[in-house]
């Protein structure tokens, strides 16, 4: 059985009709959605769940989406899904954070076993999106220029690359990094480390 909410994101109708039914026999809670778009509508809005996405669509593809979902901080288990895989598109997906890559035609068990793990996972995946929001509100308060300093300190930079980096004293560096300290409420570089870890790495 499934517990929870999935959604299904593919412009083909014949598709969502039979994913609907098939979920549902599983208990799962279904949403359809035919474009990528009609989804981040209402992204917002949605209680948590398991992500099930077409590759191949337009205007906007399942990849797209993955990127924009990562940009708000929205890392739900996606299951990426198409009828012209590749490995180069697969190795892409995993890399935007799906858990899994299905070409159809599927076994209906693989599907419900990778949606499994997916509701196995979203706990973890809700706390990692409260978690970097979180970070964006704390780094939201600095200057453009202490941002900067913070990604050198994050990153492992010392002062003097830093300033070499941004064209700046070591002594103005240090002064940037009080003021990044006393922003974010840091009290140790550690501090600063973990905050950045918070944030989803860009790819």
């Amino acid at each position: 059985m499934l517990h929870g909410t999935v959604y299904v994101i593919d412009d083909d109708a014949e598709l969502r009709s039979s994913m609907f039914a098939l979920l549902r026999a599983y208990n799962a809670e279904v949403r359809v959605f035919r474009q990528a778009e009609d989804f981040l509508d209402v992204l917002s809005s949605l209680e948590p769940g398991c992500v099930i996405v077409d590759i191949c669509m337009q205007p906007m593809s399942g990849l797209d989406l993955i990127r924009e979902m990562n940009r708000r901080d929205c890392f739900w288990p996606i299951a990426a899904i198409t009828g012209h895989g590749d490995i180069p598109t697969a190795v892409e997906a995993v890399k935007l954070g799906a858990i899994e890559f299905l070409q159809k035609p599927w076994a209906e068990s693989e599907l419900v076993e990778i949606l499994q793990e997916g509701f196995r996972l979203l706990p973890e995946r809700i706390d990692r999106s409260r978690q970097a929001r979180a970070a964006r509100k704390v780094l939201s308060k600095l200057s453009r220029r202490e941002r900067e300093v913070f990604d050198g300190v994050a990153n492992g930079r010392t002062t003097k690359e830093i300033a070499m980096a941004l064209k700046l004293s070591p002594r103005t560096v240090e002064s940037y990094r009080v003021q990044v300290m006393a922003k974010t409420g840091a009290e140790r570089v550690q501090d600063l480390w973990a905050l950045h870890a918070m944030l989803p790495s860009k790819t």
